[in-house]
Parts: C-alpha cells; sequence; structure tokens
C-alpha cells in the first residue's frame, strides 16, 4: 500500500525500497531479535483481538517454534483476565509447536486456556526472567516467539535485551 501510494505521487521504487529497509517496527510489533544465534520474535497482544491477529500470523510460520506466552494482571493491564476465554490458541496446537513456556501473574490462567484448546508441553514460571531462561536454553525449534501483553512485554524485552 505504502509502495502504490508513492508511485502514484512519483517517488521512485528504490526510494521507497530503501525507506522500507531502514525501517524498525516498535516494541513488540513483530520484533524481530536474535537470542543466542536463533531467529526470534517479539510480539504485544494485550487483548483477544490482538491475540488472534499474532496467533494468525505464527500459525503461518510453517517451521518448528518454541512459544513464550506472559500474560499480567496489573493496573495496566486491566486486573480482569478473562478475556483469554476469547483467544482462539487452536492455530498454534499443531507438530510445528514444540513447547509453550508461560510467564507472568497470569500463567496458571493462560495455562488452563491451552489446556482447554488441547495444548500439551505447557510448562509454567513464577519468575519471568526464569521462563526466558528455560525457553531459551531449551528450545528445540528453529524460532523462538515470544508472545505479552503490556506490562509483561517490556519485562521480557528487558529480560532479552
Amino acid at each position: 500500500a505504502s509502495f502504490s501510494v508513492a508511485d502514484l505521487c512519483g517517488v521512485s521504487f528504490e526510494a521507497v525500497k530503501s525507506s522500507l529497509e531502514k525501517f524498525k517496527p516498535q516494541t513488540g510489533r513483530m520484533e524481530k531479535l536474535s537470542v543466542n544465534g536463533k531467529e526470534a520474535y517479539l510480539l504485544l497482544a494485550k487483548n483477544p483481538a490482538g491475540f488472534n491477529v499474532s496467533i494468525s500470523a505464527i500459525s503461518a510460520d510453517t517451521r518448528k517454534k518454541d512459544i513464550y506466552l506472559a500474560i499480567n494482571n496489573r493496573i495496566s493491564d486491566g486486573v480482569d483476565t478473562s478475556w483469554l476465554k476469547d483467544v482462539d490458541f487452536t492455530p498454534l496446537i499443531d507438530e510445528n509447536t514444540l513447547s509453550f513456556t508461560l510467564a507472568g501473574t497470569r500463567a496458571e490462567d493462560a495455562k488452563i486456556r491451552l489446556e482447554e484448546q488441547n495444548a500439551v508441553n505447557c510448562i509454567c514460571f513464577d519468575d519471568m526472567k526464569t521462563a526466558i531462561e528455560n525457553v531459551i536454553k531449551n528450545s528445540n525449534g528453529d524460532v523462538i516467539y515470544f508472545l505479552a501483553n503490556y506490562t509483561a512485554l517490556y519485562e521480557t524485552k528487558e529480560f532479552l535485551s
């Protein structure tokens, strides 16, 4: 879409290409990282719609993957996490997802929701740093996806940095 508008405005293909190559997404907006030499992505998902879009993007990746999911229910996040019932995790529950590592103040709620949808290999951690270290150390996939809601995103990013 950006290229089409730029083209209509007379901007050269090379100028558009150069701009897009320099683009850096905001924290958690499918942010590409390298974690111990492994490709990883950080995604912010703070409500059912955001989670479902992120899940759709992740499920389109047919590589073997490990998934870290962090859910907090702090004031900035909203204390009611009943919205997890509206997240459809089933696209992630396939032969390409090797594990789910769960962290945050509501990790157990996320685990229950995943297990309701027949997920296996779910492990919860009380401490986000330990959870991140665990998923990195034990990842057998080609890529790691880090999904987190609002306050969990910045903690996850800090630990990954």
